[in-house]
């Protein structure tokens, strides 16, 4: 077999990806410290056919595809780039040296009995149209262990605040870190300047599909509207259709289309202190 140059720039021919992969998954059983018949055995992966991966002649099926990056807690990048570029950390500022020690340890794992995958249903009073409360889908979603949630503006508090819909505009996007006995998030609405903090946790065990809490605004104090409003999201489930009728129902609401739950956990009567 031809050999093929991996650390030469070309183009990403599939006899240099293949080569590529032969060559992560020879680095990745290094690490591991363990035999070839060993892992086959583990993964169930026939011995004869393994043997074609390492030396660059084949590529798995998407199946045992999933087995390997499984066993070897990578993703399908392994594919297509070395992997040790694959762990390169990243240069945002979350990753920073100096962030790394704090926000990497119990603050950034966030399990799933906490706040599950999946969609939610969010409502809390406008901090711009008085009297009233925005209803729309959140959703959330887990990468490299870390938490993540995207939130969806309604298309009438976009043109509320007179900006277009297009680009993606109406979607923010955030971070999720446990936050003492509750959760915290801290997210950005696409080409914002500006971001917002929200504080839940769960309502009651007899409630487990509710939180509750608050959210700020990274704003300046002014009388144009509220900072710091409760929030309350409620569990939809992980699938596009359990989001579809809240979705459909998502915009300005007034007190009157709010439920009793709704109001009780919102008190929009009451100061949050």
């Amino acid at each position: 077999m031809k050999k093929v140059e991996l650390d030469r720039p070309g183009r990403n021919t599939p006899a240099r990806q293949r080569a590529i992969f032969g060559r992560n998954l020879k680095d990745l059983i290094a690490e591991k410290g363990i035999s070839v018949s060993g892992l086959c055995r583990q993964l169930g992966i026939n011995r004869t056919q393994f043997n074609r991966y390492l030396s660059g002649e084949s590529f798995p099926r998407p199946d045992i595809l999933a087995r390997i990056c499984n066993h070897f807690e990578v993703d399908a990048r392994i594919l297509l780039e070395p992997v040790e570029l694959i762990r390169q950390p990243a240069t945002g500022f979350l990753s920073h040296p100096e962030l790394d020690s704090f926000l990497s340890t119990g603050m950034a794992t966030v399990p799933e009995d906490l706040l599950p995958n999946g969609f939610f249903r969010y409502v809390f009073p406008s901090s711009l149209a008085e009297g009233k409360f925005l209803v729309g889908i959140a959703y959330v979603y887990r990468r490299g262990g870390v938490t993540f949630m995207r939130g969806y503006i309604p298309r009438s508090a976009m043109a509320h605040l007179g900006i277009g819909y297009a680009g993606g505009a109406h979607e923010s996007r955030g971070f999720v870190t446990r936050q003492g006995a509750g959760l915290a998030v801290f997210a950005v609405r696409r080409g914002a300047s500006s971001a917002d903090f929200t504080y839940i946790q769960r309502v009651s065990p007899q409630r487990k599909r509710c939180w509750h809490g608050f959210r700020t605004r990274a704003v300046p104090e002014s009388d144009a509207g509220l900072t710091v409003g409760r929030i309350m999201l409620e569990y939809l489930g992980r699938a596009v259709s359990d989001a579809l009728p809240a979705a459909r129902k998502s915009g300005y609401r007034t007190r009157g289309d709010l439920t009793q739950v709704e109001l009780d956990l919102l008190r929009p009567d009451e100061p949050v202190r």
